[in-house]
């Protein structure tokens, strides 16, 4: 199993085929909310907590799954419920930072397969990218933050003077189609 600390509120686990063996479970089980599965999750929190701090105890959590070469799975955990995201849900639009333009991509992709519609505007800077976009669903903001990380909003003269545009409108659906 490899664990890997995304952010205060996100956590990848890596599951191979020996490991999903070990635990009777197949990638399809881990869909449902059968008891098998939910006990499986519980020891995977608590590896996770142990190994590196994100404690899931109390919290409202949005788990991704996602099948990986070789049989096994990734799982992405997102909490949705802590004092961070009550805070972030008070604002009606949102922005995300990437290294890599394939990451912005990837964002835009997985943003567009679950029905992401806003608007949405996409830009270019010294150390990376942005994608903002407006008025995003909790899981949408999910979705975005396992692509990218979740940050303030610029002012809008700062994007004018420091960024250079992408997409100013439709970025989620322009970008998804590359």
């Amino acid at each position: 199993m490899e664990l890997i600390r995304i952010s205060y509120d996100k956590i990848k686990i890596s599951l191979s085929k020996a490991e999903l063996d070990e635990y009777e479970l197949t990638v399809d089980e881990m869909d449902g909310g059968a008891q098998k599965t939910q006990r499986v999750f519980r020891e995977l929190f608590v590896c996770a907590r142990d190994q590196t701090g994100f404690d899931t105890d109390g919290e409202r959590v949005f788990v991704q799954i996602f099948r990986a070469k070789g049989g096994g799975c990734e799982i992405f955990v997102s909490k949705v419920s802590g004092e961070k995201e009550k805070k972030k849900s008070r604002f009606s639009d949102s922005a995300y930072g990437f290294s890599e333009l394939c990451e912005l991509i990837g964002a835009c992709k997985a943003l567009d397969r679950i029905g992401f519609h806003s608007q949405s505007s996409a830009y270019k800077s010294e150390d990376g990218y942005l994608l903002i976009l407006s008025s995003p669903s909790e899981n949408e903001r999910a979705y975005a933050s396992e692509w990218g990380k979740a940050i303030d909003i610029p002012k809008s003269e700062y994007v004018s003077e420091h960024l250079s545009v992408i997409r100013e409108t439709d970025a989620v659906q322009t970008l998804s189609s590359l």
